[in-house]
């Protein structure tokens, strides 16, 4: 397929903000030509950081209900779309009582919401606290008494006229390399062999992490065409405020073919950037402060 159809979504993503998240949103899918696929990061419209505020229950439905603008847009453009957002089930619960909550990847095609897909693995080390707000799709496949590889069956999108077999996983859903999960969502997605695989990511700047990523991606794409997209901008978790460098990118065939500079929202790059430590560890100290 024709990489260039595929739109980096790397924004700009401000926490407790999602009147602010949806407008650069929707600026995206307008300045985006009709007919493409448009991929946005992980919880872009309630960003990802908010602690225990998952727990608000005004919060979490104001951020579903934006699903309906941007599918407004999306009709009105004649494009299609992938963006991650807060799902919820009032008819289920936690064990804590509270409203049973998904992290999830909606997918819009000319303003209809064609699929949804919840988060496998939940990240429960150093800054990330997943599993206290969210409900994997492991949980939910046992509970429903069903294979989970049922729930990985790739979609068909309309991208530039020709229809695609498209899949989606979120962040953590990449990265288990180490087999620390019982389970590997990208060995059940190759099961299906997608033409494309998008990932939406909310993964914050690490010393040494964009590279060992890049590598990762590549060896990733050596079976179908890859687009990652990760935001820009901070997230305070209380303790520790998190610079998102961006990273997204284009690979195909083993290779990267393009992607967007890290911590801008619309300079593309034909070429991977080699930092050293020092330089990266410069760049995000600057980024944040400012």
């Amino acid at each position: 397929m024709n990489t260039n159809s595929l739109i980096l979504g790397q924004i700009q993503v401000e926490a407790w903000n999602p009147e602010a998240n949806l407008k650069r949103v929707i600026k995206k899918i307008q300045e985006t030509p009709e007919g493409k696929l448009i991929i946005f990061p992980e919880m872009v419209i309630p960003g990802y950081m908010i602690g225990d505020d998952w727990l608000r229950n005004s919060y979490i439905k104001e951020c579903r209900s934006m699903n309906q603008d941007i599918l407004d847009e999306l009709k009105k453009s004649g494009n299609s779309a992938i963006w991650g957002n807060i799902d919820f089930d009032e008819t289920k619960k936690n064990e804590d009582g509270s409203i049973r909550k998904y992290n999830t990847a909606f997918v819009g095609e000319k303003g209809n919401l064609l699929w949804t897909h919840h988060k496998t693995l939940l990240p429960n080390y150093r800054m990330f606290d997943d599993k206290r707000y969210f409900t994997s799709l492991r949980e939910l496949a046992l509970e429903e008494w069903k294979l989970l590889e049922e729930y990985y069956k790739p979609f068909e999108i309309e991208i530039d006229g020709i229809r695609h077999k498209v899949w989606v996983l979120i962040c953590e859903d990449i990265w288990n390399i180490n087999k620390d999960y019982a389970v590997d969502p990208v060995e059940l997605t190759k099961k299906y062999n997608p033409e494309i695989m998008a990932i939406v990511s909310a993964s914050p700047f690490g010393i040494g992490k964009e590279t060992f990523r890049h590598k990762l991606l590549e060896k990733q794409s050596q079976w179908t065409t890859l687009a990652y997209v990760n935001p820009i901008w901070i997230q305070n978790i209380g303790k520790t405020i998190h610079a998102f460098d961006g990273g997204s990118a284009v690979y195909k065939d083993g290779g990267f073919i393009s992607g967007v500079k890290d911590f801008t929202s619309d300079t593309v790059i034909n070429i991977v950037e080699e930092k050293n430590e020092m330089e990266q560890i410069y760049e995000t100290l600057i980024y944040t402060l400012r």
